[in-house]
């Protein structure tokens, strides 16, 4: 996780404040974690398809409602950072997400941009902008907030980003 959306994450919950029941995709810490900022709270399930550090439950978030600890509408908050990229039907796993939302609940996004290198973490499948934020990750939803960041010294600033961020609230 980077220092960027280790921030992106501390602003979003100065606007969302702190959920009481939160589920977190692609939980497994390799270099920071969401948990770091959001995890004040008992109820905080993390999942991710690799055993590890801050992963509670291996499980695919394709397969999510296999596991009784996931029920639609259970969580205030949803967050997903760096994991789209490797999830072969991340459609899937998005509307998985959004099921598992209360309404009134928030869902958080982050994902590289395309002037990040392919990283296989096992795979590495697909990059986002914010449009796909807009049109599809977050359709349907209130607040939503994207942005999409440049590093200072990223050349093709007008053409490729190096980070996308987003939160919507469910209606």
């Amino acid at each position: 996780m980077t220092p960027e959306i280790q921030l992106f994450l501390k602003k979003a919950k100065q606007k969302i404040g702190q959920p009481q029941t939160i589920l977190e995709i692609g939980s497994l810490n390799v270099n920071g974690s969401a948990r770091e900022v959001f995890g004040a709270t008992n109820d905080y399930l993390g999942i991710d398809i690799t055993a590890g550090k801050d992963v509670d439950l291996v499980l695919d978030a394709h397969d999510m409602f296999t596991c009784s600890a996931i029920t639609p509408e259970k969580f205030d908050l949803v967050i997903c950072c760096e994991t789209f990229e490797h999830d072969i039907f991340f459609w899937v796993s998005l509307e998985n997400m959004k099921k598992a939302l209360k309404k009134g609940g928030w869902l958080i996004i982050t994902t590289p941009g395309n002037e990040v290198i392919k990283h296989n973490y096992p795979s590495d499948y697909y990059r986002f902008f914010g449009d796909t934020y807009k049109s599809l990750f977050f359709k349907g939803m209130a607040d939503v907030f994207v942005e999409e960041y440049w590093k200072p010294q990223n050349k093709l600033k007008d053409l490729r980003p190096d980070e996308v961020h987003g939160y919507g609230r469910k209606i």
